[in-house]
């Protein structure tokens, strides 16, 4: 009888512990074998998950690994020398991609794709940096899905015409102006917080003013009526 546990494990960085060690702690493989091979296996994915396939014989314990394709935002977070996308992709972006790098990125994600022509691919990461908060030669995502649409890339994405590299310091030097971006929008929404809640101070003290206001007619009233 063989069992599969199937994990997405950082390239080179698997461990004894969760989740792979509790996994195959019920079967008799050697756990220090399967990270090692799983290890040898990854150690060119470094920074980049991956999912993994562990099948164990439960009788004897012997094993096969299978390694999968990364996924796509891991690979998207190494190609930009990010430690994490964005929590709020239709407000911060943390990142920005020249179409170049899009169509390269797709092409390693052809095997996994769906769609079934290079320009559908390349929609979809179009469509999965949408979520991820990063942003197309300046832009948009979807305006990027539009123009490989109308066809404005397709040199690019047949492989007619040479993608162009982006280097380190180019890359960094956007995300710097990104998060200058992200800054100025969270000085501005601690700004909108701090006056909503002056301004709801303001309130809660003309209604105690009001309050004691009308207390103190009422008692002037009932000293007149005396």
């Amino acid at each position: 009888m063989t069992e599969k546990i199937n994990l997405l494990i950082e390239g080179g960085k698997a461990s004894g512990g969760p989740p792979l060690g509790p996994a195959l702690g019920p079967t008799k493989a050697d756990v220090k074998e399967v990270v090692k091979e799983i290890n040898e296996k990854t150690k060119d994915f470094e920074g980049m998950e991956l999912p993994v396939e562990v099948e164990v014989d439960t009788e004897t314990g012997k094993f096969t690994i299978e390694v999968g394709a990364p996924t796509l935002s891991s690979i998207v977070k190494k190609e930009l020398f990010l430690e994490k996308l964005s929590a709020e992709p239709g407000e911060k972006h943390v990142g920005d991609m020249t179409i170049d790098q899009v169509i390269k990125v797709s092409r390693s994600m052809k095997n996994k794709s769906l769609a079934k022509t290079d320009k559908g691919t390349v929609k979809e990461v179009l469509g999965s940096l949408i979520s991820f908060g990063i942003e197309v030669d300046g832009e948009d995502p979807r305006k990027a899905i539009k123009k490989v649409e109308e066809g404005e890339y397709d040199a690019k994405i047949s492989g007619e015409e040479k993608l162009e590299e982006v280097t380190k310091e180019e890359i960094l030097k956007k995300e710097e102006e990104l998060q200058k971006e992200i800054e100025k929008i969270e000085e501005a929404e601690a700004e909108e917080a701090a006056e909503k809640e002056a301004e709801k101070e303001d309130e809660e003290d003309e209604e105690t003013e009001g309050e004691e206001t009308e207390g103190e007619e009422a008692t002037e009233k009932e000293e007149v009526e005396k």
